[in-house]
């Protein structure tokens, strides 16, 4: 079985990229929909994206100083 190997630049852009793609759709569909789900499916998808980072140790998931690791926001 073969080992896959993640660079954390790789998994930062990704996650970037994912959630760049979540923005573009939400103000795509704002004009059309309810803004206030929009915004809950907004703040579901990022929570989501945080956690996928937390788990790789690229975010702290704190929202605060995060002891030199990036965090998502911050990009």
């Amino acid at each position: 079985m073969g080992l896959d190997v993640w660079f954390r630049e790789d998994l930062e852009q990704t996650i970037m990229a994912v959630d760049q793609a979540s923005a573009m759709t939400a103000v795509a569909i704002d004009n059309v929909s309810q803004p206030e789900l929009v915004r809950a499916w907004r703040q579901g998808f990022r929570a989501a994206l945080v956690t996928l980072a937390v788990a790789f140790g690229i975010d702290d998931g704190k929202g605060g100083d995060s002891g030199g690791q990036r965090r998502l926001d911050d990009r």
